[in-house]
């Protein structure tokens, strides 16, 4: 495929004082909510030994997005001027206090969020979502990043910029144009199939994603299970780190365990039923709520 060659390279910073409750880069993209990103050196899922951190590196709209976190602020690179790219990517404008504030007194959510002081939720879109989450079935965070990875360096278009070429995240066309063989040659396994179907589905509009986040919350969820490898938990991962929806609660082995050892009263027949009362349990911000549970259990 031909590289795309750009050169110029725009920076910037946004202060610490301007987020309301400031961010943990490292806990925010490497706790499984988001396979885009990789780290320059190479070490995503370590914690950075210092400040400035590495840089966090992607590709969105066509530009190269480079962030890396400082004393005092985020400090940003681009192809172009990305700042609003990085702003919505990583929901800077949310107030983390606030949010994390209403979430439940029990004494596991209140570890969580001590632990983990500074991680946001992030915003792909429920294309990359859907994708990515359909790769993670049966699968553990580290190796579900080195899939998504790898089909984007094989399958994705390269940007080079200031010497390093970057990859962006496949379209709908570039994989509906794979093989299953070419997509299980990425690690991809017995979820190919998946991925082929639903990307053809896409690249001839036969099924077009949900478009408006402003239709109900479950609505979408069933919308999205029309595509091949896509029950309610991946669904819903697509919803919370894709579209943004602040509702969904993925009811991954996680959760479920939290739900058992923690919040039994949630404990329902049905996955449906679940949700319903797990995301009553956890409060006005549900998807916050969960996401802090998950990686604290998944990492403690």
């Amino acid at each position: 495929m031909k590289i795309q060659e750009v050169s110029n390279v725009v920076s910037g910073s946004i202060p610490f004082d301007e987020l309301s409750g400031g961010i943990d880069l490292y806990r925010t993209l490497a706790s499984g909510q988001t396979y885009r990103w990789r780290r320059e050196d190479g070490h995503l899922f370590e914690p950075p030994t210092s400040l400035p951190t590495p840089w966090y590196e992607t590709v969105a709209e066509g530009a190269v997005i480079r962030v890396r976190q400082e004393e005092t602020s985020l400090h940003w690179q681009g192809s172009r001027d990305i700042e609003e790219h990085v702003r919505h990517m990583l929901r800077l404008e949310d107030n983390l206090p606030n949010i994390l504030e209403q979430g439940p007194t029990d004494d596991i959510y209140q570890e969580a969020i001590e632990a983990h002081r500074g991680m946001r939720l992030v915003v792909d879109s429920l294309y990359i979502g859907l994708i990515s989450f359909i790769c993670s079935t049966q699968m553990h965070v580290e190796r579900i990043h080195k899939m998504v990875q790898t089909l984007m360096r094989e399958v994705g278009t390269p940007i080079k910029l200031d010497g390093r070429t970057y990859y962006a995240f496949p379209t709908p066309e570039q994989l509906a144009a794979c093989s299953e063989a070419e997509l299980r040659a990425c690690g991809l396994g017995y979820r190919a199939p998946y991925v082929r179907e639903t990307a053809q589905a896409l690249a001839c509009d036969e099924a077009p994603l949900p478009s408006t986040p402003h239709t109900e919350y479950e609505q979408l969820r069933e919308q999205l299970t029309i595509y091949p490898g896509v029950g309610p938990k991946v669904a819903d991962c697509a919803l919370l780190f894709g579209m943004g929806c602040l509702e969904p609660v993925p009811l991954d082995r996680w959760i479920q365990r939290a739900i058992r050892d923690h919040f039994p009263s949630c404990d329902r027949d049905s996955y449906a039923e679940t949700s319903r009362a797990i995301r009553s349990y956890l409060g006005p911000y549900p998807g916050y709520a969960q996401t802090y549970l998950f990686h604290h259990l998944r990492t403690s």
